[in-house]
């Protein structure tokens, strides 16, 4: 049988890691676009939703966003060391 426990932990990690990210980034945004006042006392609220969001995404997209992301690193060496 497959153990299939460490690619679901590797997916739950990279997806508390995402959300975290994208929460903080979105409510950033949120106090940079609308104000202090504002962006600080609601902007959590969307932050809060789009986290979620990407939360459940990455959790059952992360082997995508793995090779994508190693392709970018290859692809930005490559560009340096030809220059």
């Amino acid at each position: 049988m497959i153990d299939r426990s460490l690619p679901e932990a590797t997916g739950n990690a990279f997806a508390i890691l995402a959300g975290i990210a994208v929460f903080l980034t979105v409510w950033v945004y949120a106090a940079a676009r609308y104000g202090t006042l504002v962006g600080i006392g609601l902007g959590w609220i969307p932050a809060v939703f789009i986290g979620f969001l990407a939360t459940g995404l990455i959790r059952w997209l992360w082997p995508l966003v793995v090779v994508v992301g190693l392709m970018a690193a290859v692809l930005t060496v490559v560009s340096l060391v030809s220059n």
